[in-house]
């Protein structure tokens, strides 16, 4: 897809049509219930959750209606893991989630619209880590956010 393709996404949080795939890869089945909740609290309308789940330790739980589900072996490196869960994909926006990490309703959103505008990769730079134990916080601005990748689908060349 050329940037002239990718301009034909609509920017504006109406242009729902657009799917929003987003990959989780759960090594941390305990997180896997925050994780799932903070999915079905983006704002974005037409979003799947793609979730990639040790095999063993599979999650229970309730899980959003249309949910992919990949079960590896345990030990599988994170790589091929985000590599199966964009497989089993089927948005036309790829988002990677962290099962650890917290996203704001509208993050879908402004990421979609930023694409909409012509963006080949969406990331944030800065975040804020918590520190349980010592109830202090963070600000990390000197990295790219894993969790924040946003990005068009694109055909292997």
């Amino acid at each position: 897809m050329t940037k002239k393709s990718a301009a034909k996404l609509p920017s504006a949080p109406s242009a729902t049509g657009i799917k929003v795939s987003c990959v989780l890869c759960a090594g941390r089945p305990t997180l896997v219930p925050q994780a799932i909740a903070l999915f079905s609290a983006l704002e974005w309308p037409n979003k799947e959750l793609v979730l990639v789940e040790d095999a063993g330790s599979e999650y229970k739980g309730a899980v959003p209606a249309g949910t992919v589900r990949q079960s590896v072996p345990v030990g599988t490196l994170l790589g091929v893991k985000t590599r199966i869960g964009v497989s089993a994909a089927t948005g036309e926006i790829l988002h990677k989630m962290d099962d650890d990490d917290y996203y704001a309703p509208g993050f879908l959103t402004r990421a979609v619209a930023e694409i909409g505008k012509g963006a080949d990769l969406v990331w944030w730079q800065k975040h804020l880590i918590y520190f349980a134990a010592t109830d202090t916080t963070r600000l990390i601005s000197d990295s790219i956010v894993g969790g924040s990748l946003c990005s068009l689908r694109r055909s292997p060349n």
